[in-house]
Order: structure tokens, then C-alpha cells, then sequence
């Protein structure tokens, strides 16, 4: 008789349904270059970030579709170095450095839609026990646009991944997100 470990079968059956959210960061940025074309930035952001699962019934139960959304809101420290060309109106950036995340809150919402097509919403906060600070790897590419010779604006896609675990769990996670 095989002995089967529920820990795997729970983390494949979630590697199998959840998928990535887009997440997003606004906030203030201040860069220095010491090179003409070579840099460090540093700021303050808001970052929202996250994942989510979908399971689709086939059965006769009353749920048609349930969707589940987790959702970790943090205040982020970037430093990072900036490379760009040397363009004067339009210039490609890339960039790569770590960012220091502190987690502010953190939600679920589960959206239910049943078989006669009436639908229920509902948010709570996590019941997991997830560490306030955490370390993440970032990169980004995209272009840079100057507005003064002191003041530009920055639009890129950017790949985050937590280098440290979010919760000490049996099963547990690492944050990581992609976003504009």
C-alpha cells in the first residue's frame, strides 16, 4: 500500500487552479545618474499584488463557478539600477535591484456564481498568519520619457518574485508578480 503525503496532493491540486494576478505600483521615484546612462533609483510605492483560482462545476451542486481571489497590499522600498540609452526624447530603460516589502493588509474574496445564475461577493480578511516584511528580485524594461532635464515619467512592464516566504506553513508561498 502506497502512503500518500496530503501535503504534495494539496500543492498540486493548487499548482493545477491558481494563476498569477496583474499586479500594479504607484508612488514616488527619485533616480541619480552617475554614469551618463547608468543609475541608481530608489522611492516609495504602493503595490498590490496577488493570485487567484477559478473551479468550474460540472456536477449537479448549486455552484456553477467559484472564484477566489487573494490580494496582499504592501507599502515597497525599490533600489535599483537603471540603465538607459541615450536618446533625447524617448529613451529604452531597463533596470534590475530588490525592493523591501512591507505588507499593510491582506484580503480574500470569494465570488460564487450558481446554477440559476445569481451571484454572491464575498470579502474578508486572510486567515493566514503572512510575515510583514519580505525581500523581492525585480526587473524591468520599457521607455523612459524626459519632461524637464530633471523630471521624466517611466512606463514599463516590470517582473517581481519574493525571495522569502510569505507564511511559515506546511504549504506555503512566495509573492511574485508582473505588472505595468
Amino acid at each position: 500500500v502506497e502512503e500518500i503525503n496530503p501535503i504534495v496532493n494539496l500543492k498540486t491540486d493548487r499548482d493545477e487552479i491558481e494563476t498569477p494576478r496583474f499586479g500594479y505600483q504607484c508612488g514616488i521615484r527619485f533616480g541619480y545618474y552617475f554614469i551618463k546612462n547608468v543609475g541608481l533609483e530608489t522611492g516609495v510605492l504602493y503595490a498590490r499584488k496577488g493570485y487567484q483560482s477559478i473551479w468550474q462545476e460540472d456536477s449537479d451542486n448549486s455552484i456553477n463557478e467559484w472564484r477566489y481571489r487573494q490580494t496582499f497590499e504592501c507599502i515597497d522600498f525599490p533600489l535599483l539600477i537603471n540603465v538607459r540609452s541615450n536618446h533625447r526624447k524617448v529613451r529604452f530603460i531597463a533596470n534590475v535591484g530588490i525592493i523591501f516589502n512591507h505588507l499593510v493588509r491582506d484580503n480574500e474574496v470569494s465570488e460564487v456564481r450558481y446554477t440559476n445564475e445569481t451571484k454572491g461577493k464575498f470579502i474578508y480578511p486572510s486567515q493566514g498568519a503572512y510575515k510583514s516584511f519580505n525581500l523581492s528580485g525585480t526587473f524591468g524594461f520599457g521607455l523612459d520619457v524626459p519632461v524637464t532635464s530633471r523630471l521624466g515619467f517611466q512606463i514599463k512592464p516590470n517582473f517581481r518574485y519574493g525571495f522569502l516566504k510569505i507564511i511559515e506553513a506546511p504549504l506555503t508561498g512566495y509573492v511574485w508578480d508582473a505588472g505595468l
